[in-house]
C-alpha cells in the first residue's frame, strides 16, 4: 500500500519515464506511476473480487475511485 503523503508529492527530477516504477520501500509493495496505469486515458476500469470499479484522473490531478 502506498503511504498517504500525496499532499506533498516528491519533486520531479526530470529524469522519470512513464515506464519507470518507483523504488520499493522496505516491507511495502512496489509503487506504479499512474501514467503506467492510465496509458493516456482518463478512466481505468478495475475488476476486484467480482466487482467493477472505475478509477478516474481529474484535470486537477486527483484520482477518484467509484463503483
Amino acid at each position: 500500500m502506498l503511504p498517504n503523503d500525496c499532499a506533498h508529492p516528491r519533486p520531479s527530477t526530470g529524469q522519470e519515464t512513464a515506464g519507470e516504477t518507483l523504488p520499493q520501500r522496505q516491507g511495502q509493495d512496489a509503487a506504479i506511476r499512474s501514467e503506467q496505469l492510465f496509458e493516456g486515458r482518463s478512466t481505468l476500469e478495475i475488476e476486484h473480487e467480482g466487482c467493477r470499479y472505475f478509477l478516474r484522473a481529474t484535470r486537477s490531478g486527483k484520482l477518484i475511485l467509484t463503483k
